[in-house]
């Protein structure tokens, strides 16, 4: 006895419509969080100060920035080549 033949079922999954909103929201809060930031910390240090900080941040970030030596990338890389 063959058993009756189903459609298949929907995916159920993501769609690209709805991760590509997901991504839209999240950018769209992450910069509305750092103007606010921005705009909080320039009221409350003043000028002055807040120059001494914004100075501090970006040597920070540029000290940052090859402390990772492309581990993030290579990380991904090598997570695709094993799924295949």
């Amino acid at each position: 006895m063959r058993p009756a033949s189903r459609s298949p079922e929907p995916h159920g999954g993501d769609t690209i419509k709805r991760n590509t909103a997901f991504a839209l929201a999240s950018q769209l809060a992450t910069a509305s969080f750092t103007a606010i930031l921005t705009i909080f910390l320039v009221r409350k240090l003043g000028a002055e100060d807040y120059g001494i900080f914004a100075l501090a941040l970006s040597v920070a970030s540029l000290v940052f920035l090859p402390a990772d030596l492309g581990i993030s990338q290579s990380t991904a890389r090598f997570v695709t080549c094993l799924r295949k």
